[in-house]
């Protein structure tokens, strides 16, 4: 009994020390659990084709991770490669019979991120850096993908089977910002300041809530052009397209970035809320 109470703790021990080093990635937490839907198929026209396949000829390295995706930069560090977590837990579940105890919520919550990411699509392209958008299965790619994990073990992915978005490489805003405070550069950190409130203009213009819109880890920059590289938290409310429901949701998308201004480039402190003034008064 002692030996084998003893062998479990060891194999307990090795099996969260290699979830930690990879941060959990596994073929099976990316294998999808939903049936593919209309709302969820977005054709890829030749054009498209073309311009998506390249970017897949090449490995891809693992960059970082959230509650929703794991993310993997590609070998010419221009293109982001996010493919999503399903709910953890689930060989167990299934071994054990009870595959429904906990993915259930967590699939609901799946469904969520998906119709956040066509709101993302369909209207802030652009505004996201998204380049494209597989939710469904498809017969258009017939190549595979390898992506390097944490440790640099290579998984092959198979582009039709796998559900994944690609996005543009930003640098994350925090970064930008201090970068140009560093150099002495006010006059493009207030253009950086423009861009960003331009994107909540026009989120709220369009009649879209971020749910989420926190500077340090949300918002970064492709060149001088501001896109948000977190695209889970969308939600559509046609009341922010009136002057009282753009004023409620600038306050709340600008409340982290004049707190993170005020605390890391003062100078910029003011100009900030001046520009928010002029939005709220056009």
């Amino acid at each position: 009994m002692k030996k084998w109470l003893l062998f479990l703790l060891i194999f307990f021990a090795a099996e969260r020390f290699c979830y930690w080093q990879t941060k959990g990635f596994r073929d099976h937490r990316i294998a999808s659990e939903l049936e593919s839907r209309p709302e969820w198929e977005f054709p890829i026209t030749p054009e498209q084709l073309r311009k998506v396949a390249p970017l897949l000829f090449q490995d891809y390295f693992f960059l970082g991770h959230g509650a929703q995706c794991y993310a993997f930069l590609s070998a010419d560090k221009s293109t982001v490669l996010k493919v999503f977590k399903y709910p953890r837990f689930r060989p167990l579940l299934n071994a054990i019979g009870m595959p429904d105890l906990i993915p259930k919520q967590g699939l609901e919550r799946m469904v969520s991120l998906f119709e956040s990411l066509k709101i993302a699509y369909e209207e802030l392209r652009i505004e996201t850096g998204l380049i494209y958008l597989h939710l469904n299965q498809t017969d258009v790619f017939h190549q595979k993908v390898r992506v390097w994990d944490r440790i640099g073990v290579a998984h092959t992915l198979d582009l039709d089977t796998t559900q994944f978005l690609l996005q543009h490489k930003a640098q994350l805003a925090p970064e930008k910002f201090l970068q140009l405070r560093r150099a002495g550069n006010l006059d493009e950190a207030k253009h950086c300041v423009d861009a960003l409130l331009s994107h909540h203009k026009l989120c709220c213009t369009k009649g879209i809530v971020d749910r989420d819109p926190v500077l340090e880890r949300n918002f970064g920059f492709v060149g001088d052009k501001a896109i948000e590289v977190d695209l889970g938290s969308y939600v559509k409310d046609p009341f922010t397209t009136t002057a009282a429901g753009m004023k409620k949701q600038l306050f709340f998308a600008t409340l982290d970035f004049k707190q993170w201004m005020e605390k890391n480039y003062p100078e910029l402190k003011d100009y900030l809320e001046e520009k928010i003034s002029a939005i709220l008064a056009e």
